[in-house]
């Protein structure tokens, strides 16, 4: 995949999977070049970027499934 290129990864819509709502998520991936910096907006307070093999064993709601989608090889 060519840097900057959006390839989408799926939709995630499923009744009750954030305890705050209803949400429809559109997740898709991105080749970012290496030295991208990661900022936060106004709904984060920070914002970094994680290797796989290095992330936080609890993840919010189902983005776990959300990545392993991304990740996954497809056939």
């Amino acid at each position: 995949m060519p840097v900057g290129a959006l390839h989408q990864i799926g939709i995630w819509d499923q009744v009750g999977r954030d305890p705050r709502g209803h949400y429809v998520t559109f997740a898709y991936m991105a080749v970012v070049p290496d030295g991208t910096t990661a900022t936060a907006g106004d709904d984060a307070r920070t914002a970094r970027w994680w290797p796989l093999s290095d992330l936080p064993e609890q993840l919010a709601f189902d983005h776990a499934d959300i990545i392993r989608a991304a990740t996954t090889p497809k056939p």
